[in-house]
């Protein structure tokens, strides 16, 4: 077995194991889990090397196709942790989006730990970093 896989295989099962939880401080273990597993891809996905070319373009500070207020973070992020620190730009929009993941699960789910199970089992959680 793929070592990803077996990352993806226990995350699922301790992800799940929390949102029995989630009332309780399960929802913040579940948000660290999903979000620091996301934030520390590196070189996972299909758009990572786009995003990486475009950090380092900002880096120079030549024009690129995103939004302002995007390249603005950027350059907040780099001015913060320093020109070439692109782990913590993917870590904040990993938390942000996994953030607003559960928040919809949150609210709109009968049974949260189902609908978190099939987040993770369906592959939406895992294709997102894609």
């Amino acid at each position: 077995m793929e070592k990803s896989a077996l990352v993806y295989i226990v995350l699922t099962l301790v992800t799940v194991g929390f949102g029995f939880c989630v009332r309780n401080s399960g929802a913040t273990a579940v948000l660290c889990l999903l979000a620091g597993v996301s934030a520390c891809r590196i070189a996972v996905g299909g758009d990572y090397w786009v995003y990486w070319l475009k950090f380092q373009l900002i880096d120079q500070g030549r024009h690129v196709s995103y939004e302002k207020g995007f390249v603005g973070l950027v350059k907040l992020f780099h001015w913060i942790f320093g020109e070439g620190s692109y782990l913590p730009i993917f870590g904040f929009f990993s938390l942000v989006t996994v953030f607003f993941f559960l928040k919809a699960l949150h609210d709109q789910a009968d049974w949260y730990v189902v609908s978190l199970f099939l987040l993770l089992t369906q592959g939406f959680y895992f294709n997102s970093m894609n």
